[in-house]
């Protein structure tokens, strides 16, 4: 057995070990703690920059924060302009064309059934996900369900391309917006199951905003704005993200499948393979090593887990780290 399958096996029964733990972990928890705050416990961005100004400033310009967006003129990066704005496809009888108005932003589907008839069908451009540092697709609303439009915008090329999953040549507009697509690209939504494409439409929170990751801040803003300051002990009422192990992991397991996908469909290279798995191996021990470090923090051990280096040093000496073993030497 080669080294790279000695490694991948490592990373699976890794993955497959912490995947159990935390399955288990995760069931000891009620079904109140699991329940999701109220959207009146989040006070928003602007009350929280008041106070971090110079980290909400840098925040709001990074693409996490702009993951969706309304249509603009800054947030649309395609080119609308005739002779630019037609996507040709594999059928030489259908285009897409992206068009602009005073009404806002449209795709639309046109068919040349012959010399004489055309058909076509058009949607407006109602949300915008990405910032186009890779790429931005486009979705919009049907009554109160999201899909997907069927051309998106590729920054490497300069250029409208096929939307993900949507077949080359054909004049589809039904792809579904699932609550894991907006779980990654909006801060908050209201699911109307049981369709799993159905959303409260005056819910939805486009962008990714401080409370996302650190949770409701009406506690923290309250006991921050109180005329007495915080007790000591009494906490910051918001949540440390670099503190969320078990999130953290659930995302490792998520390249994870990603990866398994990707390589199925051949749509990574033998080079790119042995990068990527580094990549996922380093997140899954980096989570491991900082739930170890939190678990020794709590029980009152000072002393952190050993780093990935430290680890392959430790094994390499027979379970003796490089200090202990020079004190045995000398």
């Amino acid at each position: 057995m080669s080294r790279s399958q000695v490694r991948a096996r490592a990373i699976c029964i890794c993955i497959c070990f912490l995947a159990l733990f935390f399955a288990l972990a995760s069931a000891s928890l009620s079904a109140e703690e699991k329940k999701p705050p109220p959207r009146s416990d989040y006070v928003g961005d602007s009350v929280c920059g008041a106070c971090h100004q110079q980290k909400a400033q840098t925040y709001i310009q990074t693409a996490h924060h702009q993951a969706s967006s309304w249509p603009s003129p800054r947030t649309m990066k395609g080119s609308f302009t005739p002779g630019s704005n037609v996507l040709k496809t594999s059928n030489p009888y259908l285009t897409f064309e992206m068009t602009v108005n005073e009404h806002g932003y449209f795709q639309s589907a046109v068919e040349q059934l012959s010399p004489t008839k055309k058909i076509s069908r058009t949607e407006r451009i109602d949300v915008v996900a990405g910032l186009a540092r890779k790429g931005q697709s486009y979705l919009f609303w049907k009554a109160d369900q999201l899909f997907q439009l069927p051309v998106t915008y590729w920054t490497a090329t300069d250029s409208w391309v096929n939307s993900p999953s949507y077949p080359d040549g054909s004049p589809h507009f039904d792809k579904d917006i699932i609550p894991r697509c907006l779980e990654c690209h909006a801060s908050y939504f209201e699911w109307l199951q049981p369709s799993i494409n159905r959303y409260r439409k005056t819910s939805l929170v486009l962008g990714i905003f401080c409370e996302k990751c650190h949770g409701p801040g009406r506690e923290h803003v309250a006991l921050h704005r109180a005329k007495s300051p915080p007790s000591p002990g009494i906490g910051e009422k918001i949540v440390n993200p670099a503190a969320l192990t078990r999130p953290a992991y659930d995302l490792c397991l998520k390249c994870s499948h990603l990866f398994n996908i990707l390589d199925a469909r051949g749509a990574i290279s033998v080079t790119e393979r042995v990068g990527v798995i580094a990549r996922i191996r380093a997140l899954a021990v980096g989570v491991a090593k900082a739930y170890v470090d939190q678990q020794k923090a709590e029980a009152g051990f000072s002393q952190p887990a050993l780093s990935p280096k430290e680890g392959e040093e430790d094994r390499a000496h027979g379970g003796k780290a490089p200090a202990q073993l020079a004190a045995t030497r000398s």
